[in-house]
């Protein structure tokens, strides 16, 4: 996974900015760009979301896009997007696979900053409350605003992710086949 990972060159924000009139003064004031969670025309929907999540391949959001440059495999490897503070997660081990002798790795990358804080995570069945499965991974892994994730979930079905980190938040549900 480390391999993987120092792979990653992820600046997930975009740097452009949009301006506006200010109100008072009449100069122009910046108003920061919000990153979209919604795939382009050209993304690719395919089987492995349930829920309100649709897995895609290709047509990524700028903000995403610009994020992986330069990333041999990445543009065409499969992703789910999550809000309300826009998410990627790519999922390295695709199809997902649930029991924790084969942990899906899932590669988070977050639109805003992690500021050096741990990422949350907090997984249980869509629909269900039980059995929740929660993980902590640390804001070690670079470049750009990334955490890798191994989260095994204990069996096949729909599960629904909360995502939290230090400047956002997000959830998704992904499905798990045995």
């Amino acid at each position: 996974m480390v391999a993987i990972v120092v792979a990653f060159v992820a600046a997930a924000c975009s740097s452009t900015s949009n301006t506006s009139r200010s109100a008072t003064s009449g100069s122009p004031a910046l108003s920061p760009v919000v990153p979209t969670s919604s795939p382009l025309a050209s993304a690719v929907a395919l089987p492995g979301g349930c829920g309100q999540t649709q897995v895609y391949r290709g047509g990524m959001p700028a903000w995403l896009r610009d994020g992986i440059q330069g990333l041999t495999g990445m543009e065409t490897a499969p992703y789910a997007l999550a809000g309300p503070t826009p998410v990627a997660g790519f999922l390295l081990s695709y199809p997902l696979k649930a029991g924790a002798h084969a942990p899906s790795k899932i590669l988070w990358v977050m639109s805003t900053p992690r500021n050096g804080d741990p990422l949350q995570i907090r997984v249980n069945p869509s629909g269900a409350i039980e059995p929740v499965v929660t993980a902590s991974r640390p804001a070690d892994s670079g470049p750009g605003e990334i955490y890798p994730d191994g989260v095994s979930v204990p069996s096949s079905g729909c599960w629904h992710f909360k995502l939290q980190w230090a400047t956002g938040n997000a959830e998704l549900d992904l499905s798990y086949s045995s």
